[in-house]
């Protein structure tokens, strides 16, 4: 899965189109969004469960990822979020749907 989101550039364009974050140390946005959407495709509908994911070396090696953001930090990544930043992350999902028609 990580592999197509790569190979199709959704990273990309949730990095440069989604502006939350002021300093990417160490992580960007696509850092924080992916790993919630992995976690719902997972079957997890909580963020507290990132934090298991954190500690699943086969999900991190398949996400070619040293390590993933804490829970607690995908939190406060998500409270960032504002109604006006949906669209604009839609907006990426969109562009890498056409890529793929």
């Amino acid at each position: 899965m990580h592999t197509m989101v790569q190979d199709l550039g959704m990273v990309q364009e949730i990095d440069r189109h989604l502006r939350l974050l002021k300093i990417h140390r160490p992580y960007y946005q696509s850092d924080h969004v992916l790993p919630v959407a992995y976690n719902l495709w997972s079957g997890d509908q909580r963020l507290e469960a990132i934090e298991w994911r954190r500690q699943e070396e086969n999900f991190l090696n398949g996400l070619g990822a040293w390590r993933l953001p804490d829970p607690t930090t995908a939190g406060d990544f998500t409270r960032r979020f504002r109604v006006e930043d949906i669209p604009i992350l839609q907006e990426g999902i969109n562009r890498t749907r056409q890529r793929v028609w």
